[in-house]
C-alpha cells in the first residue's frame, strides 16, 4: 500500500512529518513518498523524498498548489496524508475526486494564527475563522483527521488525538541524564526544548516563569 505524505512547508528532517509519520509508516510495511521542502529529490531510510520549492513569499506557496496537485495525481497513491492549513485546498479537492485523504492539523491554528506577525493584525481574526471553517469541513469529509490537543477533539468531528510528544528511547534518556547532570553542577539553568524563541511558541510565558 502506497502512502503519499504532503508537507510542502516542512523540511525533510521534520520530527513529526519525517520521523514520526513517514518512518513509522515505512517500518509497518508501507511504501512512503514524502513531498516537502528540499532542493533535490532524495531517498532516505526507505522513504522517497520529492522536492517542493522553497518560496520566500507565502503567496507563491498557494500559486504553486496546482503544480503540486499534478505531481500528487501522478503518484496514484492509495492514501494521501496532508499536513498543515497550506494543504487544505488540496485535501478538499482530492477528496471530492474520490481519493482516500488523511489530514493532520499539527497545531490549533485557530489560536496560533492570531500571533503570526507576518499577517496584518486586522486580518488575523478573519484568517483564523477561514482556517477553522476549512478544517471543520475537512474533518467531516476526510477518511482520517488528526489533532494534537484534547480541546480539538470536542470541536472537530471524527478526530483522533495524536499529540506532539517527544520520541523517547534509551539512548535519548541516557544522553539527557548525562548532559543535565554535568550542566547542573556548573550553573542554575532553565532549558527550553522547542522550535524557536517566538511569541507564538510561548517565549513570554517562559520569561515569566524564570
Amino acid at each position: 500500500m502506497k502512502i503519499c505524505v504532503v508537507a510542502p512547508v516542512h523540511t525533510s528532517n521534520d520530527i513529526r512529518v519525517f520521523y514520526k509519520i513517514c518512518r513509522t509508516l515505512h517500518s509497518n510495511g508501507y511504501d512512503v513518498v514524502l513531498y516537502c521542502r528540499i532542493k533535490t529529490n532524495n531517498y532516505k531510510n526507505g522513504i522517497y523524498i520529492k522536492s517542493v520549492p522553497s518560496f520566500k513569499s507565502r503567496f507563491l506557496r498557494f500559486v504553486y498548489l496546482p503544480i503540486l496537485l499534478i505531481h500528487l495525481l501522478k503518484e496514484k497513491a492509495d492514501c494521501y496524508h496532508f499536513n498543515n492549513p497550506d494543504t487544505l485546498p488540496l485535501a478538499i479537492f482530492m477528496k471530492l475526486l474520490g481519493f482516500k485523504i488523511v489530514y493532520d492539523t499539527h497545531e490549533d491554528f485557530r489560536k496560533l494564527i492570531l500571533y503570526k506577525e507576518w499577517i496584518p493584525k486586522i486580518l488575523r481574526k478573519p484568517v483564523s475563522k477561514v482556517i477553522f471553517i476549512l478544517e471543520y469541513i475537512v474533518s467531516l469529509i476526510t477518511d482520517g483527521f488528526f489533532v494534537t490537543q484534547d480541546s480539538q477533539t470536542k470541536i472537530y468531528k471524527n478526530s483522533v488525538l495524536l499529540r506532539n510528544a517527544p520520541l523517547i528511547n534509551n539512548d535519548f534518556l541516557t544522553n539527557v541524564s548525562i548532559k543535565s547532570a554535568n550542566i547542573s553542577k556548573l550553573y542554575q539553568m532553565a532549558i527550553y526544548v522547542g522550535y524557536s524563541f517566538t511569541k507564538d511558541r510561548g517565549i513570554e510565558q517562559i520569561i515569566s516563569v524564570i
